[in-house]
């Protein structure tokens, strides 16, 4: 009887065994249809993890580390059993915030100035509404929007959705300070980065006062502390 137990404990053992080293299929699946970030590279290296044992699954939260690090425009990477041996390997990337153009070539960047888009030369662009940018400043370090310029695009597009009705067309910044543009042409002149909560609450009231009046306006300077110049 003692044997007969011993013997189905190694059938088991062996089937268990046997088992993990199966080999699985890995299928990447992206959250966007557009192709805004290089899939083409993400896909080549999820590839290259094609026919992974079972086993090395144990190793999965390192390879989802490396991903991540290799790849900071995904937002997140999730499994998804399909079969015994089908897994999907689902891919949220992050959410495209700014286009900044600069010698004619657009550069996408997530709300924490992750560049989405290195080494694509072909980018289609977001369905979703994005700020853009367009400045002959260098604006950005190492695949990443410079802390300084991130902290001045938030407090725009903070300020700019303070404002009802106001249709950004862009955002540009030069040395003699930053203009919005809406998209009928109305230029907006903001000067600086100084207090630009006060400069876009004193806009809000002025359009909200001067709305029916504004298609005779072609620029409003609103750098000085409660002044507003137009022209």
């Amino acid at each position: 009887m003692q044997n007969s137990r011993g013997f189905w404990l190694l059938i088991f053992i062996g089937l268990s065994l046997s088992s993990i080293f199966i080999r699985c299929d890995l299928t990447p699946k992206f959250t966007f249809a557009e192709q805004f970030i290089p899939k083409n590279e993400i896909k080549r290296d999820i590839n290259a993890l094609k026919n992974i044992r079972l086993i090395q699954f144990l190793n999965w939260p390192v390879i989802k580390r490396q991903l991540l690090e290799k790849y900071p425009m995904i937002h997140s990477i999730s499994l998804s059993v399909i079969n015994f041996q089908s897994i999907q390997v689902n891919v949220i990337e992050k959410v495209p915030w700014a286009m900044i153009i600069k010698n004619n070539q657009p550069y996408i960047f997530s709300d924490d100035g992750v560049l989405l888009n290195p080494n694509l030369t072909d980018v289609e662009l977001p369905n979703q509404k994005i700020m853009i940018i367009n400045s002959s400043l260098q604006l950005t370090e190492e695949n990443a929007i410079n802390q300084r310029e991130l902290g001045v695009l938030h407090s725009i597009s903070k300020g700019l959705a303070e404002v009802p009705l106001f249709h950004l067309q862009q955002v540009v910044i030069k040395k003699e300070g930053i203009n919005i543009i809406e998209d009928s042409g109305l230029v907006i002149h903001l000067g600086n980065e100084k207090n630009l909560q006060e400069k876009f609450i004193m806009l809000k009231y002025f359009i909200g006062k001067y709305r029916n009046k504004l298609t005779d306006m072609q620029l409003i300077d609103i750098q000085f502390p409660k002044r507003v110049i137009i022209k």
